[in-house]
């Protein structure tokens, strides 16, 4: 895992924030693997019933960029984004609020997350027992980036949201215990659908 701190502008450590481990570090996911793959895969079929809520999650969303595609072409979804570092989280939160011109929630409470409708991002663990309860209880579709201990320790949380119905993409790491529906290369670079 790696070890989590800000540093500040001359390297010195500044402050920790959520003291502990990340699951994965800050790495972007091609446009075209979003609008190839992604996006045709996860977004609602049209046969959605109007009053079903579709909560699309992006565990380790990094600058937001998959929520940023995923929202703008499904409008009616709610999509939640999971970060842990909160640097990364102030640059998908720009992002958003640039593309959607509006103010973009950032919370660490999970509870404010139910009653946040539209995009919302949660600063945090993606491990914390709400996350893992909406994963479980409430993800219609979920795009995961994190590495393979990443995927390890959230292994059994994705298996029982996939289990129930969940569409799942896992981007370059398998998530262990889950058969894949298929799969495909893009640049050497492997995409897990469930």
């Amino acid at each position: 895992m790696i070890n989590f701190e800000v540093l500040s502008t001359t390297g010195d450590v500044k402050e920790q924030l959520f003291c502990g481990d990340k699951l994965a570090p800050f790495n972007t996911t091609s446009d075209c693997v979003i609008q190839e793959y992604v996006l045709p895969y996860l977004s609602p079929n049209s046969q959605l019933d109007a009053k079903q809520e579709y909560v699309f999650m992006d565990l380790g969303c990094g600058d937001g960029r998959v929520m940023e595609q995923f929202a703008v072409r499904n409008p009616q979804s709610k999509c939640i984004g999971v970060e842990y570092d909160f640097l990364v989280v102030q640059r998908a939160k720009k992002r958003l609020e640039h593309t959607f011109g509006t103010t973009i929630s950032v919370t660490t409470d999970t509870n404010e997350i139910k009653t946040e409708n539209g995009t919302v991002l949660f600063h945090g663990d993606v491990l914390s027992p709400g996350i893992l309860e909406l994963i479980e209880k409430n993800a219609a579709a979920i795009f995961v980036f994190l590495v393979p201990e990443g995927m390890n320790r959230l292994a059994e949380t994705l298996q029982t949201a996939v289990h129930r119905g969940c569409k799942l993409i896992s981007y370059i790491f398998k998530v262990p215990g889950l058969e894949t529906k298929r799969k495909e290369v893009f640049k050497g670079v492997t995409i897990y659908f469930y």
